[in-house]
C-alpha cells in the first residue's frame, strides 16, 4: 500500500471515534453490531501496520534508480555504476518518504512524540527494505566489512519490531 494512503488512513482513524462507543446495549442486534465495528476496527490497524512496512510508492522508484545505477554482468553480478548517484537518491526517498505520509496526514496541529514516531515509521520501514535487498540505495553506505548475512538479520530483526511499534502507534488503540 501507499505511504500516501498510510498517511490518510492515520488522519482519519485520528479524528473518527467508535460509531456505538457509549451506547446502551439492549438487544442481540446492537451486541453484533458493535462486534462488526470492533473487527473492522481490528482490521484497519492490521492493514496500517503493513501500509506502514510497504510504502509501495518509493519502492518502486528505487527499483528504476537502482536500475539506472548498476549493471549486472552475464554471471548475474551486479555492480554498482553510478554510487554518487545511489547515495543521494537513498537521503532523498528517505525524504520523499515523509512528504508522501505528510500529505496524506496532513501537518499536525500538535507535534507529540508519538505523531513523529508515526512520521518515522514508513521512513524506518524503507530502510529495512533496502536492507533485505542484495543491491539497494542502501549498499554504497553499508561499511566494507559488514557482511551482507549481517544486514539482512539486521534487517528481518527491525522489521519484526516495526510491526510491533506500529501496532501501539495506531491512533485510538
Amino acid at each position: 500500500m501507499s505511504t500516501l494512503l498510510y498517511g490518510r488512513m492515520m488522519s482519519h482513524s485520528a479524528t473518527s471515534a467508535p460509531l456505538l462507543q457509549g451506547v446502551a446495549r439492549h438487544s442481540d442486534l446492537e451486541l453484533f453490531e458493535q462486534s462488526a465495528v470492533q473487527q473492522t476496527a481490528d482490521d484497519n490497524k492490521l492493514v496500517a501496520s503493513l501500509a506502514a512496512l510497504v510504502p509501495a510508492e518509493i519502492l518502486a522508484a528505487h527499483a528504476l534508480i537502482v536500475a539506472v545505477t548498476t549493471a549486472t554482468d552475464a554471471a548475474g553480478t551486479t555492480t554498482i555504476t553510478h554510487p554518487d548517484v545511489l547515495k543521494v537518491c537513498f537521503f532523498l526517498l528517505l525524504g520523499l518518504t515523509a512528504v508522501l505520509y505528510l500529505i496524506g496526514r496532513g501537518m499536525p496541529t500538535h507535534w507529540t512524540g508519538t505523531e513523529v514516531l508515526r512520521l518515522l515509521l514508513p521512513c524506518v520501514s524503507f530502510v529495512v527494505w533496502t536492507g533485505l535487498l542484495g543491491t539497494s540505495a542502501l549498499t554504497p553506505w553499508i561499511p566494507a566489512g559488514l557482511s551482507h548475512a549481517a544486514v539482512v538479520a539486521g534487517s528481518a530483526l527491525v522489521a519484526v519490531l516495526l510491526v510491533a511499534f506500529s501496532t501501539k502507534l495506531q491512533p485510538n488503540s
